[in-house]
């Protein structure tokens, strides 16, 4: 489970942006570690994973193409 969470960070701050994988880690690693998500830590972070692949496949902070 450990793979899924990386997948998760790395698709949610974008595989081409240091920056945006670099902070969906703190923030994913942060609300995990406090607890928030409870027992159902995999099941989010897999639902994360779809979800960013489903809407924002090249990550939230992803660098805007001109033109």
């Amino acid at each position: 489970m450990k793979s899924v969470r990386y997948v998760a960070i790395v698709a949610v701050g974008g595989g081409a942006n240091l920056w945006g994988a670099l902070t969906a880690g703190v923030v994913l690693n942060f609300l995990s570690l406090r607890g928030y998500f409870g027992t159902y830590d995999d099941a989010v972070f897999g639902a994360v994973l779809i979800l960013m692949m489903l809407f924002a496949p090249n990550g939230i902070v992803a660098k805007r193409k001109k033109g």
